[in-house]
């Protein structure tokens, strides 16, 4: 766990995480003076990337480095399995997702983490630019992802619930990229939380 004023590093930050867990974690330092291709190469975890960011700002003093990557890895797991139960259905109804298995696969990954571990978008931040409202905030766990993390929260915005998103798809080995960003957002809030929970899914073991 860090403090709000502790200066991170890398092999603070390193020792924390494991050095079995293959996940490198940069500094503030290392991410302002990093050639970017050399940095992407080296930092391949987006959720370490995006909670070193958040280390020393408002609201980020229960950052905890290993237990939330491991929250995540036991995200992925939770997904596999489920994808794994559910598979059939894609079988039977594959219209319902597009003739595409990886549109099954990112809505049943989307599925797992709003009803399994409770995940949903922040219910003020969402009011306010539903109703094209300005929105400031000097919360770092409303943009960052340990807002999500934080099993006392559990919710995130736009700028935080693609980073999840992609953290974990990418753990299960789905090559997705921050571009889709807006569409795996979206299927937190309105209709497209709506298409992955009908009766029709529940009835093919989807829990």
């Amino acid at each position: 766990m860090t403090t709000g004023t502790e200066e991170i590093t890398t092999a603070t930050v390193s020792a924390q995480v494991g050095a079995g867990s293959g996940i490198c974690v940069p500094s503030l330092a290392d991410i302002l003076a990093a050639n970017p291709d050399e940095f992407i190469a080296a930092y391949t975890d987006i959720a370490a990337v995006n909670l070193a960011c958040a280390v020393g700002l408002p609201k980020s003093e229960d950052i905890d480095f290993p237990k939330y990557l491991s929250l995540l890895d036991t995200m992925a797991a939770a997904v596999r399995r489920q994808t794994e139960k559910s598979w059939r259905l894609f079988k039977i109804k594959p219209a319902e997702f597009d003739h595409s298995e990886n549109v099954f696969r990112v809505l049943t990954m989307e599925h797992v983490l709003r009803v399994q571990f409770k995940i949903k978008y922040n219910s003020h931040v969402w009011e306010k630019t539903k109703n094209r409202e300005d929105w400031n905030t000097a919360d770092s766990s409303e943009i960052f992802i340990h807002g999500i993390l934080n099993e006392n929260n559990r919710t995130g915005t736009c700028s935080s619930l693609p980073v999840v998103s992609v953290a974990v798809g990418r753990r299960l080995g789905y090559p997705l990229q921050w571009r889709c960003a807006c569409q795996i957002t979206r299927s937190f809030v309105g209709p497209m939380a709506k298409r992955y929970s009908t009766s029709s899914t529940r009835s093919a073991g989807v829990s």
